[in-house]
């Protein structure tokens, strides 16, 4: 099992580099996301490493609530033992596809990169929260939005340095700050399954001590600077 993760994450993070170097056209919409991951996770069907009813590029089938339970290994509960963080995320069904869209128009790099930092972190923050509820990809996700949202802001004059939650400890804080955003979406979702909300905004609470996403990706983003003004 092992071997294989290591194998996918290999193939994956090589998909990845292609689009650092040379970014996809597009702009920005259900398209553009739906090439990502395609690109991305197009590896993993041709050596048996994807075993879903949908390829890499399609959105999933699944229309029900869909929860997950993350292990935060490097924070201890109340009797040693590593935390965790429940979430879970929005159904995909027509509502959750009429909101992708909507949220997809915000993703306007000519708009974005007239925003100061601190504007432009709330503002990617939000959009990564948003998409990040609607998740609508049946597998790579996160793979997804962060090469998006990297494409994203470098097209709009920032640096979104994703890498600096590589470590355990700082990946923690990442789902904790992106777990409590998902909370918050739930609570607003009439359609949400209600013990899973419960249980989503109990965990919430329990972090509310911790950074929130804007908080975090304010120590990762910059302004790219023109030859103009490093001379």
């Amino acid at each position: 099992m092992q071997k294989h993760e290591n194998l996918e994450a290999i193939l994956v993070k090589r998909r990845v580099r292609q689009l650092l170097e040379r970014p996809l056209a597009g702009n920005f919409d259900v398209l553009h996301l739906k090439e990502t991951h395609r690109h991305i996770l197009q590896d993993l069907p041709k050596i048996g490493l994807w075993q879903y009813n949908v390829q890499p590029g399609e959105f999933r089938q699944e229309t029900q609530t869909w929860c997950k339970e993350r292990v935060l290994a490097s924070i201890g509960d109340r009797n040693g033992k590593p935390d965790v963080s429940f979430t879970s995320y929005s159904r995909m069904d027509g509502k959750a596809i009429e909101r992708l869209n909507g949220i997809l128009k915000e993703a306007n790099p000519e708009s974005l990169q007239q925003l100061g930092k601190a504007e432009f972190v709330e503002k990617i923050g939000e959009l990564y929260s948003d998409l990040d509820y609607i998740h609508p990809f049946r597998e790579g996700n996160s793979r997804t939005l962060r090469t998006f949202t990297d494409q994203l802001a470098r097209e709009s004059g920032y640096e979104l340095n994703w890498e600096k939650f590589s470590g355990e400890e700082a990946r923690d804080l990442l789902y904790i700050a992106r777990d409590r955003g998902l909370a918050e979406h739930a609570g607003k979702d009439a359609d949400h399954h209600p013990a899973f909300l419960a249980r989503a905004l109990y965990d919430a609470e329990r972090h509310q001590g911790y950074p929130s996403l804007a908080q975090l990706l304010d120590k990762t983003v910059e302004r790219i600077r023109t030859t103009e003004q490093r001379t």
